[in-house]
Formats: C-alpha cells, sequence, structure tokens
C-alpha cells in the first residue's frame, strides 16, 4: 500500500543521526496509531533482528499450538542480554507465541523487569545459565539461544541446547573466537548461526521488514509487545546516550 504523506519508521544501514535520511521504501513501516515518532524509533531495527534471526533462520513458529502443545514439551528460548533492546523484544515476540523465555541478567533489578515481561531470569554473576535451564527443563534443554556475547559463552551455549536446536549468535561482547566439539554437535543436531543484519542485500531487508509488517507490527499495535523505551536524550547529548548504553545501565 502506498505510504505517501503517511508517518513512517525505518531500518537503516546508517545515518541515522542526520536531518533527513534516504531509505529503500521497502525497508520502511507505517507508524502504528498513537505512537509517538520517538517510540517508532525503537522499533525497527530491533523487530528485524529478532523476527529475522528466531523465525527465518532458526525456525522458531508463531503458532502458539506448535509451541505449547498439550502433549509434548514446551518449546524454549534462553535470550542472552534479556534487558537490552533485541532482548526485550526477543523476549514478547517468544511469550507472545506461547514459547517458554529464560533471560540472562547481571543484576536483580534487572531480573525483576524480565520477570514482569513475563520470563524466567537467569543472573549470570550468581549462577550458571547452563545449570539452570537444564534444571528447570529437566534437562531438555532451550531449542533457540539467543547470543550478544560470542566466544565466551559457545560452549555453554552449545551444551545447554535440546536436541536439534538453534544457537544464533549476533553479537560479540564475549568474544570472536572458540573452539567447538563438533562430535558433540552432531550427534545432537545442534545449528550454529552467526549473522549481521546490516550487512543483507536490499532484497533479504524488504523480505524481513515485510515478515515484520505481517507478523509482528499487529502483536504491537495490540500492546503484546511494549516498545521498551528507556531513556531520551536531545540531539546535543548524543555522546552521553553513547556513554549511558555502553555502561549496560539501559534497558
Amino acid at each position: 500500500p502506498a505510504l505517501v504523506g503517511e508517518r513512517v519508521m525505518a531500518l537503516l544501514a546508517g545515518g541515522g543521526y542526520a536531518e533527513y535520511a534516504a531509505v529503500d521504501v521497502r525497508h520502511t513501516l507505517p507508524v502504528p496509531k498513537g505512537m509517538s515518532m520517538v517510540e517508532a524509533a525503537c522499533i525497527p531495527e530491533v523487530a528485524a533482528t529478532v523476527y529475522s534471526n528466531l523465525v527465518l533462520l532458526c525456525g522458531m513458529s508463531l503458532d502458539p499450538a506448535q509451541n505449547n502443545p498439550a502433549e509434548d514439551e514446551q518449546t524454549s528460548l534462553l535470550v542472552h542480554g534479556g534487558t537490552g533492546g533485541v532482548g526485550m523484544h526477543a523476549i514478547q515476540l517468544a511469550l507472545a507465541v506461547g514459547t517458554r523465555v529464560f533471560a540472562t541478567v547481571g543484576t536483580e533489578e534487572k531480573a525483576e523487569y524480565v520477570r514482569l515481561l513475563g520470563a524466567e531470569p537467569i543472573i549470570y554473576t550468581e549462577h550458571s545459565f547452563r545449570e539452570v535451564l537444564l534444571a528447570e527443563t529437566g534437562g531438555r534443554g532451550a531449542d533457540y539461544i539467543l547470543d550478544v556475547v560470542g566466544g565466551k559463552y559457545l560452549d555453554d551455549n552449545l551444551h545447554t541446547l535440546a536436541d536439534g536446536g538453534h544457537l544464533c549468535i549476533i553479537g560479540l561482547m564475549g568474544g570472536a573466537k572458540a573452539e567447538v566439539n563438533l562430535g558433540y554437535m552432531l550427534s545432537r543436531r545442534l545449528s550454529v548461526h552467526a549473522t549481521s543484519l546490516r550487512t543483507r542485500s536490499d532484497h533479504q531487508k524488504a523480505e524481513i521488514l515485510r515478515g515484520v509488517r505481517e507478523h509482528v507490527l499487529p502483536l504491537i499495535e495490540s500492546g503484546r509487545i511494549g516498545v521498551g523505551l528507556d531513556r531520551i536524550f536531545d540531539m546535543e547529548e548524543a555522546a552521553a546516550a553513547h556513554e549511558y548504553f555502553d555502561s549496560g545501565q539501559h534497558r
């Protein structure tokens, strides 16, 4: 549908601080009614990241009946960095489609915030996420892991996955290198994906945004998924905003 004259939000490859930004029209989404432009700016990047990785790449179903069947184990997701922008969106999307969600956080305050969203927090400074998740799932493990840490967590992530599980690495906060036991992966039919949204082609981004518009925007419009806006900075305070983000105190 034509978007001429409409309020839109866009997935940008960069340049978002400019006064004007040129963007492929296929990379735009209509701003939900009643939502401010500031709130709308929080959506495209995180929504596209989560949908492209969990749904398109790892195959997480958007059908609650498949994720929480009466006769079988409930599908589960482990999110590292549960109070980050991507983490919060992933938690809410997964919960909205019937998936059980665990999330690692650094403090009790952040743990409480994750609980309010409906997920089960694991404070990584106090507990082994591997031990907690396996105990909570009766040894089965997680079907999906969305990871921003990378190398440091690779071995524990793999041993936290259920048979046939998917590990999706979208960040390297804990390093870019690690050794992997391919024999263990082979015997458990495990998959490891490492992805970047920015390096995808315009066509791929358009397909991702089409899915977000069809499947995710209705959940945002209905209030099932919140925006998660933490703080607002004036443009003149851009440096302070980055410092706040890097401090790890944000959510």
